[in-house]
């Protein structure tokens, strides 16, 4: 059996695709991530664009596509950060059950949240112990405190890397100022956050900035990376990478002051993602100085696999390891 899901950002729309093999084990098959900008202009307007809309249903119609040719059910198709805010988040429900013929959920930040920690704990590379999860998005950061796949503390807020991007003026060659600006908006939003951690706890990355983060780090330390829309090995290399802190600050430093043209040509930076990025990168960064966390380990799982478990576990939080 095939299922598929689908998560739909405000940066970003993803397409997970796996073959559900004995015991409930999840086996991935296919990978497609596509920038669709969803959340652009929001955080000024407070509506989804028309041609955020449209971008968004071709890629959706292309992803129902696949998944037909396949032979994968879709069994969850959500909608996170931009559709929780926008006004108009009913037209963009409308338009992709009209073109698409996909009925899409908008979910909370906690529901996000639950399902982002029940994905990054299936998969066989993340250590049991206690996990603190960071899910750095285009509109919002879940930061998730859980063990076994199950929470003990979550919360959802409203900083995401292409709304503090365009907020802040840091898609191209921001000022030292602006940079510190947006530094001094995170870390008040992270202020509240007095969580006691336990004992070794591990600090896990999941989405696109985290996997960019590693990306970038490996290409770093002179590792070729592959390229491709469904590019496996890189999942492979990734998946459990560990970052430390000093060269997630260097990063950061190094790219949130560049041109756009500058990033871009960045090893491990996708062109498509240089405006956001660092942003994103920040973020991250922020987040491990505040519960003072040396090492940031990437996982390539996430929402998507969170929902596929969920389905499968008819509704139960499994917590099974997955096999890559």
């Amino acid at each position: 059996m095939r299922l598929a899901a689908v998560d739909i950002g405000t940066n970003s729309c993803l397409l997970l695709i796996c073959e559900v093999e004995p015991e409930g084990r999840l086996r991935d098959l296919v990978h497609r991530e596509h920038i669709t900008k969803l959340g652009m202009g929001l955080a000024e307007t407070g509506r989804i664009g028309v041609e955020a809309v449209q971008r968004t249903v071709r890629v959706l119609a292309d992803y129902v596509r696949i998944a037909a040719e396949m032979d994968a059910r879709i069994v969850g198709a959500v909608a996170t950060s931009a559709a929780r805010e926008a006004a108009n988040r009913q037209d963009l429900l409308r338009e992709v059950e009209r073109q698409c013929g996909l009925k899409v959920r908008i979910i909370s930040g906690e529901e996000e949240a639950s399902l982002a920690l029940l994905g990054v704990s299936s998969s066989t590379s993340i250590p049991d112990g206690p996990l603190l999860v960071a899910d750095v998005g285009g509109g919002s950061t879940e930061i998730i405190l859980g063990r076994g796949g199950k929470v003990i503390s979550l919360c959802s807020l409203p900083i995401g890397a292409r709304h503090l991007t365009e907020r802040m003026s840091l898609h191209d060659a921001p000022t030292e100022r602006q940079v510190d600006e947006f530094l001094e908006a995170v870390n008040a939003e992270l202020e509240g956050l007095d969580w006691k951690l336990p004992p070794h706890v591990t600090m896990v990355g999941t989405a696109g900035t985290a996997k960019i983060l590693g990306a970038v780090a490996t290409a770093q330390e002179g590792t070729t990376l592959p390229d491709g829309e469904d590019a496996r090995e890189l999942i492979v290399i990734l998946e459990g990478k560990m970052v430390q802190r000093d060269i997630v600050e260097n990063i950061f430093r190094r790219t949130v002051r560049m041109a756009h043209d500058e990033r871009v040509a960045v090893s491990g930076l996708p062109a498509d993602r240089a405006d956001v990025f660092p942003a994103g990168a920040g973020i991250y960064l922020s987040v491990m100085k505040r519960f003072n966390c040396e090492r940031l380990m990437v996982s390539l799982r996430g929402v998507r696999h969170g929902i596929l478990i969920h389905e499968i576990s008819g509704g139960h939080r499994a917590t099974r390891k997955e096999r890559r």
